[in-house]
């Protein structure tokens, strides 16, 4: 990862949501955090619909953030 990272943000979609992703430079160590963030708030629950839109929507983010920071990701979910 280079030195210096800058905030990244990505946004996309999910039922009448918008769901986004910020990555966060976390301090001098060079590491970074994530928030997600809902709006126009947390919806309550996601029907099979939507739960496909936010995955489909945070693996993208995903992918794209991580080839602009210059670093490999896995995501796994139990």
């Amino acid at each position: 990862m280079s030195k210096e990272v800058r905030t990244l943000v990505r946004s996309w979609r999910v039922g009448i949501f918008t769901c986004t992703l910020t990555i966060v430079p976390n301090g001098r160590s060079g590491s970074v955090r994530g928030v997600t963030a809902w709006h126009p708030g947390l919806p309550p629950t996601l029907d099979e619909v939507e739960a496909e839109q936010y995955r489909r929507g945070r693996n993208a983010a995903i992918s794209d953030l991580a080839r602009d920071l210059g670093v490999t990701v896995a995501v796994i979910e139990v």
